[in-house]
């Protein structure tokens, strides 16, 4: 019985992320129409997920206008999970489940932030730049205090399905711990 709610959460978790990318899709198709009109009025400094979505804000660009805390860590937490290889369901699960508990958000939310996360992540030029780039959004916007949630989450969705750490995991787990002022584990 385990097994059956899991193939359906699986199948559930990738229903989603299918509806995420034709939404990105669609997003892009609409842009490219507007490509010979003039650019809109950035109205605040929030980010416009509108444009972010439709391509109109890419990579640095998008990175200067994030304002939520929660998106740049999904993206931070998403990159460091690929850094050996595709995402997995169970780290996709566990990064849903984590941003429930963490950010204290619904399931919808938390699968709309993974989707954002993964999005986000592909942004740049490699998941070392991303991670780098992000951490200062979190840093700007929710301080120090945020490190340790951000790396323990980071660490349980990289771990997720028994999987271990790779060599460029653990470097960049150790520089996002010394960016947030955290000891790594085993220091006195």
């Amino acid at each position: 019985m385990a097994t059956i709610s899991g193939v359906r959460m699986g199948a559930l978790l990738g229903l989603i992320a299918a509806l995420g990318l034709l939404l990105v899709i669609w997003f892009r198709v609409r842009s490219a129409r507007r490509v010979g009109q003039r650019p809109r009025q950035v109205r605040d400094s929030r980010l416009d997920l509108g444009q972010l979505a439709s391509g109109e804000l890419s990579g640095p660009q998008a990175v200067d206008r994030i304002e939520d805390p929660r998106l740049a860590a999904a993206g931070i937490i998403v990159a460091i999970a690929t850094m050996d290889g595709p995402i997995s369901q169970a780290e996709i699960a566990r990064l849903a489940r984590g941003a429930e508990e963490t950010f204290d958000v619904n399931q919808r939310e938390a699968l709309e932030l993974v989707s954002l996360g993964r999005w986000l992540a592909r942004e740049f030029g490699s998941n070392t730049d991303a991670v780098r780039q992000l951490s200062r959004i979190v840093l700007r916007t929710a301080g120090l205090e945020a490190g340790p949630d951000l790396v323990r989450l980071a660490e349980e969705v990289a771990l997720a399905g028994d999987a271990e750490l790779a060599p460029e995991q653990r470097a960049v787990l150790a520089k996002l711990r010394h960016a947030f002022g955290i000891e790594p584990a085993g220091r006195l």
